[in-house]
């Protein structure tokens, strides 16, 4: 329930800030995940299997027309890539938002297909496909119109995201583009010219086996100052609950002043102040968790929201469970 209705006044739930940081138990169990993630991957090619990856690149005026399709294939003894230009659309040239490199395929030799004739290619390569790679992954099997559904994909900007979260602690959807991708994690192929579909999903294919190297992984992971993560994220918690405080004020103060009822009128009415706690006792719950009344008053002004804090004390079910 997002809001109550108190004699015609909407009385809302009060919603913190997003946290910027996680709890220490969430990095460890991210952390978890992302070494589970590397071995996985390790798994998957020392087993002799093959990743697949593909790549498009479409034209910057007219994004419905494919010019180019990079696949990769990855395996325990190496990387190899395939670069095809789609012979439709040789004449468009991107220039404006990206630079034009059809033509500066750097790890082998491009090859020239129709768009009927490329898409028929990657549909027959990707049916039998078990295990697919690639950076924004998504869009490019949507781009060819290619069904992957029940195969397992790895996406290289979904997994960089996620050890951004595990490393740094933070709360993060950002995606990476693959540029900076490859300077963490094969910086050795930094020099590689991209938007050339055949180089990006090279590219791309080193960086996923950098990720699929758990060893490296816990490597880039770094040590977890436990300590560190737990002070901080005390202090966010803070800092949002401080931020809260004068709307939650300030929508007791309208409540009041609309319904026409005075300090000692509201507090004698259980009913209201059980109302009222429904939709702030989450924020109650955090505050007592962090400090008593004395703590709060010397940070803020209360207000109003003194006498409710101080109730909240005495309320079974606004009890904090210390292990949060």
């Amino acid at each position: 329930m997002k809001h109550i209705l108190i004699n015609d006044f909407k009385l809302k739930q009060p919603k913190l800030d997003t946290p910027k940081y996680l709890q220490l138990e969430k990095v460890k169990l991210h952390r978890a995940r992302v070494l589970e993630s590397a071995n996985q991957i390790f798994q998957i090619l020392n087993a002799g299997h093959e990743i697949v990856g593909i790549d498009c690149e479409m034209f910057e005026f007219d994004q419905s027309k494919t010019t180019e399709i990079g696949i990769g294939y990855i395996t325990q003894f190496g990387l190899r890539v395939e670069h095809i230009i789609i012979s439709d659309y040789y004449k468009l040239r991107n220039k404006k938002r990206v630079p034009d490199n059809k033509d500066n395929f750097i790890y082998g030799k491009s090859i020239r297909m129709t768009l009927k004739q490329a898409q028929e290619y990657v549909k027959n390569i990707f049916i039998n496909a078990k295990y697919i790679y690639g950076h924004a992954l998504k869009n490019d099997l949507k781009q060819l119109g290619v069904n992957t559904a029940g195969q397992l994909k790895f996406d290289t900007s979904t997994l960089h995201t996620r050890f951004t979260v595990a490393k740094d602690g933070i709360h993060t959807t950002k995606k990476t583009r693959l540029s900076t991708l490859c300077e963490i994690y094969a910086p050795h192929l930094k020099s590689t010219p991209y938007h050339n579909a055949g180089n990006d999903i090279y590219v791309t294919g080193a960086v996923l086996k950098a990720q699929g190297d758990p060893d490296n992984v816990v490597q880039i992971l770094g040590h977890l100052d436990e300590q560190h993560m737990i002070q901080r994220y005390h202090d966010d918690e803070i800092k949002r609950l401080l931020a809260i405080i004068p709307s939650m004020k300030l929508s007791i103060n309208s409540l009041m002043e609309k319904s026409g009822l005075t300090f000692e009128q509201m507090f004698n009415d259980q009913t209201l102040i059980d109302s009222i706690l429904s939709m702030h006792q989450n924020i109650y719950r955090r505050m007592h968790k962090y400090g008593d009344i004395n703590y709060w008053s010397e940070r803020v002004n209360l207000g109003v929201l003194d006498e409710f804090f101080k109730r909240t004390k005495l309320i079974p079910y606004l009890q904090v469970n210390q292990t949060e």
